[in-house]
This record gives structure tokens, C-alpha cells and sequence, in this order.
């Protein structure tokens, strides 16, 4: 009887707490605001989204769109945050969806994006007031490019705010708005020869200083030139800079010179007018500048040209020292600097490299160990954070600060393995960003009578990233040891390519899919002495627990945080190293309670990076 009273009153229990849930969220929905965005029209060709001759809106085919708030109702942080609302069946033109006003308030609305997109609207959260860029996915693949525009995906911006909300019924409409939309291609074409010029001069990259009236669309394949500007985003002062998909030989004619086409969105709902100041163009030789005035009118959809002749720029070669680190000297007990730019294909964008060298002890027997800095790109902290392991275990820490503006994430992410982030467009070998790291041990044992055979490699996040990546792209690079902790993405030495759960399969650069990599390669790559280190409290899941958290597609179906992905590359490597009866000699060490931390990672007892490399 008592089994039965209760099991009785467990039963009333799960009702009335069932009932309670019931009520909560019925009263949750009674209090969400229905928010509606009307088109101006809607065409027929449901192929896509642009504007019309008169600049307005039209909206093409069942898509989506994300409203853009300043932030969470809940939240103190500058991050936005998006919000889908979907289209409306029957309505061409009109979407509509429910927002809570626990979560985000209708004061914050801050812009409008389309089609509806996380990936694409990436984690943009820039607190530079009503402004933001989306990536343009069609967009990856346009260079080099044809001339022809592929409006596959055509980008839309619209800054929108509280006062452009009409009260309707029991929600809120957006219409009646002149939006600015498409994306327009700036297409800067680079023709003649200087006469100080060599003959066969490489074209390396192509920068337009432009006023605040444009929006640079910030995808993988461009890098934006500028302390403030971050991925993704704008700032006052836009700097866009494209690296050509192959070198292009210098000394062409007008009509067939090298044409590098920059993405730009028209900002606002009446400005197309955006004015160009400088052009600078860089060669494997020299640096060439003009300054310029021109205003044209940026319409969305077109092609906007800009002729240059080479012949009328300012030219100033670059200077590349034969008699190497000359200027450089070394010094001990403390975390120091010095500028290097000694490597010749990367002359022009010079590195701060950061290093410690104990204080006592034999220098030249000292182990040298490279620490690579995360997406911060704080090459000073990489530093410090072993210092103390340094000075106590006698290593000499070298940690290259490779900045966002000389180096985006194709060229430190990816070690400049290939031009895009997005596929696989191999750059020649002697353009790798690893290269450096090579040059520098040999510049490092020169000035200090060194004579290890090897060094010590340890990266965490972005520079776990550039470490895995180095030991699979580079078989005879001369690294002992390597830690990797806690990668955002991987690239699987899977050839096939990995998959998600709904069999969307993913190639480079989140597998080898799609690049030529014989066996012998990836022998060697399971055969370093390589340790994929893990946190295992680094499980954010979303951008709003993690800013820098990778969120794409093809990272996701690695696992849903870095925690996940990390175990997960590493069994599937250990499972094709073994289906192929290779020699696997890596490890996965993983470090109780420490999220996404460097320094933890390198100082937690026992188990950190530290403690594995000098035990």
C-alpha cells in the first residue's frame, strides 16, 4: 500500500509539473512579438535575391532572412546576434517569425541579412554602431575570375532600427523601405611596366584605400589591411587588399593586364558613391604606390572598373639583406624581440618574433622550442607563458607573431598551403608560411652556436591549428616533438573527406579530400611524435559562448565543440593509419577542467604541454 500511495503521488506530481510546463510555455508564446517584413515586391524567377533598376528591394524564391540585434536582452557584451525569420507560404515577399522579448529587444535591432545564414553571417560583432558584412559564399571561388559575376549568392546588407518598426495587430512590420542590396565587383586592373621595373616581375597583391561609404565584403579569399578591421567586418578606415589566385608575370598591355576583383556591398540605404585614395601594389621585387582620386557610383550587381598604369606609380624596391640578421642580436633572461624579415618571399611582410633564452646554462646544447600563438596572434604571450619552463628546464622559446594584416588565416591558419581558405588552391612550396619557421631555427642556432638537429613544436587554437597542419603539409620539416592543443578544425588525413550526419561530405581544408597526397606523406605524418591535447572543459558550442569558435559546416561535423573535434581527429587518423598498416606514434593526452586557456594548457601539472615536452 505505502509502494502504491507513493507511486500515486510521484504520478500527481509528474502531472502537475507537466502542467506547469504546459502553462510556462503557453504564457512564453503569449508573450513573444511577432515581427513581419514586407518585401516592395517579389518576382516570379525564384533564382535569386537583388535589387531593381530603381534600387529597391526584390525578393526571389523561398528564402529566409535574420534580423540583427545589437545584442541579448540578457547580455552586457558589443556581439550581435541573429534572429531567422522565414517566409511566409502564399505571401511572396513576406517573412515572418517570433521574438522573444526575454532575449532580444526590438530596440536593439540593429540590420538584415540575406538569405538567412550562421555560416554566413559568421561572428560578426563589431561595436562600430549600425554596420555589418556577411560572407558571399558564391563568392570563394572567384578568383581568378572570369568578369562574369555568378549571382549564386548574392549578398544583401540592410541597416534597419526601432524607428523603422510599425506596430500591426499584435506584432511589429518592417516594409515600406528602400534597401540596398547585391554586391558590386571591383575590378582593379594592373597594366604597363615602371621603368625601374625588371622584366618578369610578380604580381603578389593588389590594395585600394577606400572611404567609409563602402562595405568590403570580408571573405577567406581577401586580406583586409587593418588593425581594426576584423574578419568579417568593417572599420572607419577600409583597406582592401587581394592576393591573387596565381602570380601574374608584370609588363602586360591594358587590355590583358592582371585583373584582381574585390566584393564590395554599397552601405546604406541611398549612398553607391565610394571614393578611392591610394592604390598600392606589391611585387616579389618591389613596392609600388599612387594616390588617387576617383568617385564613381557603386551600384549592386556591376563591375566597377579601376585601370591603373604601373609606369605612373612611385616605386620603391625592396630591400632584402644579403648579409642575414646583420642588425639582429640576442639576449638572455627576459622575453625580447626583433623584427625578421629575412626570408625572401616573405620580405615584404616582416614577422616581431618574440623569444626567451634562459639565463644560464649551455646555449648551445639548449633545446629550441617554437610556440605558435593563437588567433589573437599575441606572439608576446605565446612567449611568456613558457618562461618559466625555459628558464628552469633550459629551452630556448621562440614564438612568431604573425599578424592578421600580413598574414590572414590562408597564411597562418593554413601555413599558405593554398590561396583560399574554402578549397584547395595550392600555392608554390617556397610560399608556405612554414618555410619561415624552417629559416628562423637556422637564423636562431647562427646566432647562438646551436647545435640541436631538431626543435620543439606547441601551438594552441589557431596555432594548434598551423602546428598539425606543418607536420602534414611539410614531411621534411625538422620538428622533434609537437603538441596541439585544443584546434578549432582539423584537416583529416582522411583522403575520402569527412562527413556529417546527413552524409554532406567536406574537403579541404577540413579533410585531404581533393589534394593529391601519396601515401609516404601521410606515413610521415603518422609517425611524428605528435600530441593532440584537448581540454576537457573547451566544449563551447555556439559563437556566443566563444567568439572564436569555428562554426562552420565542415567544423561541425567534427564534433560540436573543440573538446569533441580533437578526440574525434584523432581516432579517425589512428583509424586510417591503421587500414593503411602505417605506424601511428601520436597520443591524445587530455587535460582535466581546463577550457579554452593557453596558458593552462601549457602549465597545468603533469599533463600540460609544458610537462609533456620537458618532463
Amino acid at each position: 500500500m505505502l509502494v502504491a500511495l507513493l507511486a500515486s503521488l510521484m504520478l500527481q506530481s509528474c502531472v502537475r509539473e507537466d502542467s506547469l510546463l504546459q502553462e510556462d510555455v503557453a504564457a512564453r508564446r503569449s508573450a513573444l512579438v511577432r515581427l513581419t517584413v514586407c518585401a516592395d515586391r517579389a518576382v516570379a524567377d525564384p533564382t535569386r535575391i537583388a535589387s531593381g533598376e530603381d534600387g529597391r528591394l526584390q525578393w526571389e524564391g523561398d528564402e529566409s532572412i535574420g534580423i540583427i540585434f545589437a545584442k541579448q536582452a540578457s547580455s552586457t557584451t558589443n556581439y550581435r546576434y541573429i534572429q531567422e525569420l522565414k517566409s511566409v507560404p502564399g505571401r511572396p515577399g513576406v517573412f515572418s517569425g517570433n521574438i522573444d522579448p526575454g532575449k532580444y529587444k526590438l530596440s536593439d535591432i540593429v540590420g538584415m541579412v540575406c538569405p538567412f545564414s550562421e555560416e554566413s553571417w559568421g561572428k560578426c560583432h563589431s561595436s562600430k554602431g549600425k554596420r555589418i558584412v556577411m560572407r558571399v559564399g558564391a563568392m570563394d571561388g572567384l578568383q581568378p575570375h572570369s568578369g562574369e559575376p555568378q549571382w549564386d549568392d548574392v549578398p544583401f546588407f540592410a541597416e534597419i532600427s526601432s524607428s523603422d518598426l510599425v506596430k500591426d495587430g499584435d506584432g511589429y512590420v518592417i516594409g515600406d523601405k528602400t534597401f540596398r542590396c547585391g554586391a558590386a565587383l571591383i575590378g582593379v586592373t594592373v597594366y604597363g611596366r615602371h621603368p625601374d621595373g625588371s622584366v618578369g616581375e610578380k604580381l603578389q597583391s593588389v590594395r585600394l584605400n577606400a572611404s567609409t561609404s563602402v562595405c568590403c565584403v570580408g571573405t577567406s579569399e581577401w586580406n583586409i589591411s587593418s588593425d581594426s578591421f576584423a574578419f568579417n567586418g568593417i572599420s572607419d578606415k577600409a583597406y582592401i587588399a587581394v592576393r591573387l589566385g596565381e602570380p601574374k608575370a608584370m609588363g602586360l598591355q591594358a587590355s590583358s593586364g592582371a585583373t584582381v576583383y574585390m566584393p564590395s556591398l554599397p552601405r546604406g540605404e541611398t549612398g553607391g558613391k565610394v571614393k578611392f585614395t591610394k592604390v598600392k601594389v606589391v611585387t616579389d621585387k618591389a613596392v609600388y604606390t599612387k594616390s588617387i582620386s576617383q568617385t564613381p557610383d557603386l551600384m549592386a550587381g556591376s563591375i566597377l572598373p579601376v585601370s591603373m598604369d604601373l609606369a605612373t606609380f612611385e616605386r620603391v624596391a625592396i630591400p632584402y639583406s644579403t648579409l642575414k640578421y646583420e642588425n639582429v642580436s640576442l639576449r638572455r633572461g627576459a622575453v625580447n624581440s626583433f623584427v625578421y624579415n629575412y626570408y625572401e618571399p616573405f620580405s615584404d611582410r616582416p614577422i616581431e618574433v618574440f623569444y626567451y633564452i634562459p639565463s644560464k646554462g649551455d646555449i648551445t646544447t639548449m633545446p629550441i622550442l617554437f610556440s605558435m600563438h593563437g588567433n589573437g596572434r599575441g606572439g608576446q604571450g605565446a612567449c611568456s607563458n613558457w618562461s618559466s619552463t625555459a628558464e628552469s628546464k633550459g629551452v630556448i622559446v621562440v614564438a612568431p607573431c604573425f599578424s592578421a594584416e600580413l598574414y590572414p588565416n590562408a597564411d597562418y591558419h593554413l601555413g599558405g598551403i593554398s590561396y583560399s581558405t574554402s578549397s584547395y588552391m595550392p600555392r608554390p612550396f617556397e610560399q608556405r608560411t612554414y618555410n619561415i619557421i624552417e629559416e628562423l631555427f637556422d637564423m636562431i642556432k647562427d646566432k647562438t652556436g646551436n647545435t640541436s638537429a631538431c626543435y620543439d613544436l606547441s601551438g594552441h587554437s589557431a596555432g594548434s591549428q598551423f602546428t598539425h597542419r606543418m607536420l602534414l603539409n611539410m614531411p621534411d620539416c625538422r620538428v622533434g616533438r609537437a603538441v596541439a592543443s585544443n584546434a578549432g578544425y582539423y584537416t583529416f588525413p582522411v583522403p575520402d573527406g569527412i562527413a556529417d550526419a546527413a552524409g554532406e561530405v567536406y574537403s579541404f581544408p577540413y579533410s585531404i579530400k581533393g589534394i593529391d597526397m601519396p601515401v609516404s606523406q601521410l606515413a610521415a605524418f603518422f609517425a611524428r611524435n605528435l600530441t593532440v591535447h584537448v581540454g576537457t572543459a573547451d566544449i563551447a558550442t555556439t559563437v556566443e559562448e566563444d567568439a572564436d569558435l569555428p562554426v562552420s559546416a565542415g567544423a561541425e561535423a567534427q564534433g560540436a565543440c573543440r573538446y569533441e573535434r580533437g578526440k574525434y581527429f584523432f581516432a579517425r587518423s589512428k583509424a586510417v593509419a591503421d587500414s593503411l598498416g602505417l605506424p601511428f606514434n601520436w597520443r591524445l593526452v587530455e587535460v582535466p577542467g581546463v577550457a579554452h586557456s593557453a596558458s593552462k594548457m601549457i602549465k597545468s601539472a603533469e599533463v600540460g604541454a609544458a610537462a609533456l615536452l620537458y618532463p
